[in-house]
């Protein structure tokens, strides 16, 4: 189950998203304002972060440029700006997407899903060790040995 952290100041955009995330399975925590989405990303370790970009206290692309300082946490800005050069910030600031609202929680959902994917670590594989006449080599490490005669 992942965890998503909504930072947005509508409280009715939050429980739309709630509940929808829920529905999917998803741990949610949700803040009404920028600094609390920072505090909330060093308290709960969110998966991925769904960000309003016009909060109090301190805006959306604010906090997307202070998290990209230290973390690498997925963002997926939702917003009512929707302005091709808000779009492009966004994006360039370290987005991993960017909604309008109004939105379909459904679509939005599926966006989560696609980025949690993508953003998800490779699958460790086994230490298997395969010999073959003068050379071995470790999967898991990449290691290539080279007998030379």
């Amino acid at each position: 189950m992942s965890r998503i952290l909504i930072a947005d100041d509508d409280a009715t955009i939050r429980d739309v998203l709630r509940i929808a995330l829920e529905q999917a399975h998803h741990d949610v925590v949700e803040v009404a304002d920028g600094a609390a989405a920072l505090d909330a990303v060093s308290e709960h370790a969110p998966d991925l972060i769904v960000l309003d970009i016009g909060m109090p206290e301190m805006d959306g692309l604010q906090v997307c440029q202070e998290l990209r300082r230290t973390h690498a946490t997925p963002v997926l800005f939702l917003t009512a700006r929707s302005d091709e050069i808000d779009r492009i910030v966004g994006l360039e600031l370290g987005a991993d997407d960017y909604v309008t609202k109004p939105f379909s929680p459904r679509e939005v959902v599926a966006r989560i899903k696609a980025i949690l994917k993508r953003s998800a670590p490779a699958p460790v594989m086994d230490d298997m060790l395969q010999r073959g006449g003068s050379r071995s080599m470790r999967h898991a490490t990449c290691a290539v040995s080279v007998a030379i005669a």
